[in-house]
């Protein structure tokens, strides 16, 4: 049986409001009142509301004030809110659709408008409320893993096209896909996106399984990319792709997250995963590569351009080991542009693949 829809009336004259409240009632809503402000956030707190009806002009809290509050918390922000006024007052309902009210209402009611307003107000809120924030995606995963849940999370982009899943199986992620990245990277540059949103579907079944991991673990990963992409961040205009090969996942991917935010489309893999086949199907005009492993990347591949020549390389690499890659020229048959610190990529690289393709 599906749950009623629960809506809170907030106002200081209850008399006023028993009549719409009888009125929902009779619809099938499940109605709580508050008598002021203070009232309205304490139920707020103790279950979710599907809509509250607030009253504008209250002792103590008043409406605007009480909005405030509810649009100050994460918790109830997605609530939406009705202003009630005793009178029709442009500059008060003005005023409450800038402190984010939804809609506005006057009295004496009428109950015919009030319930189709709330109807519409309502679903409004829950087609919405389909699509969470990522900001959000951190806790919901790790509530999920803490209660080994089964199902997938769906991420959208902001015009809502599908960019990527995410399947866990009793809690942990078992298969994870996106537009450039598969299994763990896949996971990793969901969760650390921005501006996008997900979805989660309950019971849904992985196509297949090709990793079995710790939703917590993965998610400190992602947080440490957040927080580097959050203190640095590049801009250019040049659009090219570039491959980015590397046995460590976070580098890699802040690699990828640098390169995307100055406008090239990336590939990231692991050294072991990388194969011919995917090299050469992604065709890209730049390869980024660790150099514990650049070696046996490159042996692997073997790409080049149209006329023969190979596709240039980058190498990264951390502070132990760059004094002696300076001089580094060629790994085989590549040609080496560039010897890079790991941890000036933000700097460095993509000015660096500019570099190359442009001279």
């Amino acid at each position: 049986m599906a749950s009623k829809d629960k809506i809170l009336i907030v106002d200081d004259e209850r008399e006023a409001v028993e009549p719409l409240m009888r009125a929902f009632e009779l619809e099938g809503y499940d109605m709580t009142y508050a008598a002021d402000g203070a009232e309205a956030l304490q139920l707020v707190k103790q279950a979710p509301f599907n809509l509250i009806l607030l009253d504008v002009m209250m002792p103590q809290m008043n409406g605007y004030m009480t909005l405030k509050h509810l649009q100050e918390d994460e918790k109830t922000a997605y609530i939406p809110v009705i202003f009630v006024t005793g009178h029709f007052n442009e500059e008060e309902i003005v005023k409450g659709f800038e402190m984010g009210a939804v809609d506005a209402i006057t009295k004496p009611f009428r109950l015919s408008e009030v319930m189709v307003r709330s109807r519409i107000r309502i679903a409004e809120a829950k087609l919405k409320r389909r699509y969470t924030p990522v900001t959000h995606f951190f806790a919901e995963a790790q509530e999920k893993e803490h209660s080994r849940r089964t199902g997938s999370f769906e991420f959208y982009n902001h015009t809502k096209s599908k960019i990527g899943e995410i399947f866990i199986e009793d809690g942990k992620v078992v298969y994870a896909t996106s537009k450039d990245a598969i299994k763990e990277d896949a996971f990793l540059q969901l969760a650390a996106s921005r501006g996008t949103t997900y979805m989660f579907h309950e019971n849904t079944r992985a196509p297949n399984k090709t990793l079995s991991a710790n939703i917590t673990s993965l998610i400190l990963e992602a947080s440490k990319i957040v927080d580097e992409m959050e203190s640095k961040e590049i801009r250019d205009d040049q659009q090219t792709r570039v491959l980015i090969v590397d046995r460590e996942r976070i580098p890699r991917i802040l690699a990828s997250r640098v390169l995307k935010a100055s406008g090239y489309t990336t590939m990231v893999t692991g050294a072991e995963e990388i194969t011919q086949e995917t090299a050469v199907k992604f065709d890209p005009h730049v390869i980024v590569v660790d150099h514990t492993d650049g070696e046996m990347i490159l042996g692997k591949i073997k790409l080049t351009h149209a006329d023969l020549s190979p596709i240039p390389v980058i190498v990264y690499s951390d502070d132990d080991h760059i004094e002696s890659l300076t001089e580094m020229k060629k790994i085989g048959q590549y040609n080496v542009h560039a010897v890079l610190l790991k941890t000036h990529i933000d700097q460095s690289l993509s000015s660096a693949v500019h570099h190359v393709l442009h001279g």
